[in-house]
C-alpha cells in the first residue's frame, strides 16, 4: 500500500458511491488510513477492516478540530506492524498531548503505554440507549397473541374493566385479563378472614383459660 500522501491520512471521508462494492454503505462516514495516490483510499470499516476502494466513491469532509481528551474510549483504525495495536479494537486514552506528533497514549497490546498518531484512532460510537415506551412488554404480548384480552384500571372506575382494543394510555393501568383470577382472589381474602378469625378465637381462647384459672385459683 502506497501511503505517499499522508495529509489524508486520519481524514474522515463519507461514502457517495457504491456502485460496483456492495460492501460499502451510503452515506456512511470513514477515516482514510492509507493513499494509493493516484487512485483511491484504504479505509478503515468496523465490519471488514482495513478496505480500498477508489476516490470517486469518496466526499471528504472538512477538518475537524482535534477533539480527543483522556478518558474517551477510541477504536484502532490503523495498526502497523510493530505498533502493538489491533484493529478495530477498543482502547482507552491515558493521556492526550497536543504539542507532540505522537499526542495519544493508550494502554496497547503488550500492556506497556504506548504513544500514537492520532491518525491510528477514531472515537468509539457510543450505543444507544433504547428506553422501551409504557407498556411494552404488554403491548408486545397482546399484539403476537390473539387469545391475549388486556383489562385496564384507570383509577376513575371501579375496578378492572377488559379492553378488546386497548389504547396503552400510559395513565392507566394494564394487565393480561385472567377470568380466574376473581375466583383466586375470594379464595385469597376468605383464607385471610379464616386465618384472622382463628388468631381471634385463640386469643379469646386463651383469655377464658386465664379467667378460669384465676377463679379456681380463688
Amino acid at each position: 500500500m502506497s501511503t505517499g500522501n499522508n495529509a489524508m491520512v486520519g481524514r474522515r471521508v463519507k461514502c457517495i458511491n457504491t456502485a460496483g462494492d456492495a460492501l460499502l454503505t451510503l452515506d456512511e462516514v470513514y477515516t482514510v488510513v492509507g493513499d494509493d495516490d493516484g487512485r483511491g483510499y484504504y479505509v478503515y470499516d468496523a465490519k471488514y477492516g482495513k478496505r480500498y476502494s477508489y476516490y470517486n466513491r469518496w466526499e471528504v469532509l472538512p477538518l475537524e478540530p482535534a477533539s480527543f481528551k483522556k478518558g474517551d474510549k477510541v477504536v484502532c483504525v490503523d495498526a502497523p506492524y510493530l505498533t502493538h495495536l489491533t484493529l478495530g479494537e477498543e482502547y482507552v486514552l491515558h493521556a492526550v498531548d497536543t504539542t507532540r506528533p505522537l499526542s495519544l497514549r493508550v494502554m496497547n497490546d503488550s500492556g506497556g503505554l504506548g504513544d500514537y498518531y492520532p491518525a491510528r484512532f477514531e472515537h468509539a460510537k457510543t450505543k444507544k440507549v433504547v428506553t422501551k415506551r409504557p407498556h411494552h412488554d404488554l403491548i408486545v404480548k397482546w399484539a403476537n397473541d390473539d387469545e391475549v384480552v388486556l383489562e385496564m384500571d384507570n383509577a376513575t372506575q371501579s375496578g378492572w374493566t377488559k379492553e378488546l382494543e386497548p389504547t396503552f394510555n400510559p395513565a392507566y393501568t394494564y394487565r393480561v385479563y385472567d377470568p380466574k383470577r376473581a375466583v383466586r382472589e375470594e379464595a385469597e381474602r376468605l383464607t385471610e378472614e379464616i386465618e384472622e378469625t382463628e388468631a381471634t378465637l385463640q386469643s379469646l381462647h386463651e383469655s377464658l383459660t386465664k379467667l378460669i384459672q384465676e377463679v379456681s385459683d380463688g
